[in-house]
């Protein structure tokens, strides 16, 4: 838990966002002018995994990890005062990475001309079946989502089996098939919103999943899931199921 010192910090940094965003931009040129880090590998490129995130600019670059030229709204610990309080990044690892609401994430890609950062949740990126699968909820005040954005939802660890229910909207999740999944688990996956009509003849079904399943909602896009629907490979679900988020923002 929070200690309330560390929820003390934690407001104070907020304070200090919302009241110095002029002296943001200055101190931060400055910094950055005095300091320049060497240039990192080449971004990731996977192909699948990925969240997309649009992103305001203020600041001048940095380096972290993998990635090069992130701005606004990452920061690092020697940077505290050039981005958001809930974007710290951290390079540890030899990746940018962050935790969103207690859900780690990593940056692909950061790509402030077309407005877009690219993100993949590192509890997926070991495969398609984590031990412990979180929900994550974004800020988007600060960083919105696209219009084209929609839920793929999973229901992971489940009691029983219902092979009757695989349709066009719902899928079997390939737990226990290597590249890091869980044995011996049973899971499923509905590539469209619940609340839509077109879902009515199954809600029998749904409600089944869950009593029966532990239920996470991932947010991805639609022709992601659009390509999932077609043709139900591993390598689409492994697309689909790691695009969380695709955010499209000007920038400040």
């Amino acid at each position: 838990m929070e200690s309330r010192q560390a929820g003390r910090n934690r407001d104070n940094r907020r304070k200090r966002h919302n009241m110095r965003l002029t002296k943001i931009e200055l101190r931060c040129d400055k910094r950055s002018r005095r300091r320049r880090a060497r240039a990192p590998p080449a971004p990731e490129r996977s192909g699948n995994r990925v969240t997309s995130i649009v992103v305001p600019g203020r600041n001048q670059p940095f380096n972290c990890g993998n990635q090069s030229g992130l701005q606004y709204p990452f920061w690092t610990s020697d940077r505290e005062d050039c981005g958001h309080p809930d974007y710290k990044v951290d390079c540890g690892s030899g990746f940018a990475e962050l935790n969103i609401t207690s859900v780690k994430y990593r940056i692909l890609e950061a790509n402030y001309d077309s407005g877009i950062i690219r993100l993949a949740r590192s509890d997926f990126i070991g495969g398609l079946c984590p031990k412990d699968l979180l929900n994550a909820t974004f800020d988007e005040s600060v960083l919105p989502l696209a219009p084209n954005t929609e839920l793929l939802t999973i229901y992971h660890n489940c009691s029983r089996a219902f092979p009757q229910y695989v349709s066009t909207y719902v899928g079997d999740l390939p737990c226990g098939a290597g590249d890091g999944d869980d044995d011996d688990t049973i899971s499923y996956y509905v590539t469209t919103n619940l609340s839509p009509p077109l879902l009515n003849g199954i809600r029998g079904q749904l409600e089944d999943f869950g009593s029966s399943c532990k239920t996470v909602s991932i947010h991805v896009s639609r022709p992601l899931l659009n390509a999932l629907e077609r043709n139900r490979t591993r390598d689409n679900l492994q697309r689909a199921s790691s695009l969380d988020l695709t955010k499209n923002v000007r920038r400040a």
